[in-house]
């Protein structure tokens, strides 16, 4: 991943990072809910905070 980096007006350098949870399912699949995507997302995005950030975690059709 790559870090952002910006100048702040007083002159200091601030570094950006984002980590991202995405979650996904098959097309044909009828069964899965909004609420069930949001909230593995939700929880992808909490493992990827948890394993040092600044990365991207994918939860999947099983």
């Amino acid at each position: 991943m790559h870090n952002l980096d910006f100048l702040a007006p007083d002159g200091d350098r601030i570094t950006i990072t984002a980590s991202f949870g995405i979650a996904g399912t098959k097309q044909d699949n009828s069964d899965t809910s909004w609420r069930h995507l949001i909230t593995d997302a939700d929880s992808e995005l909490y493992e990827a905070k948890r394993s040092g950030r600044n990365c991207i975690r994918v939860s999947g059709p099983e």
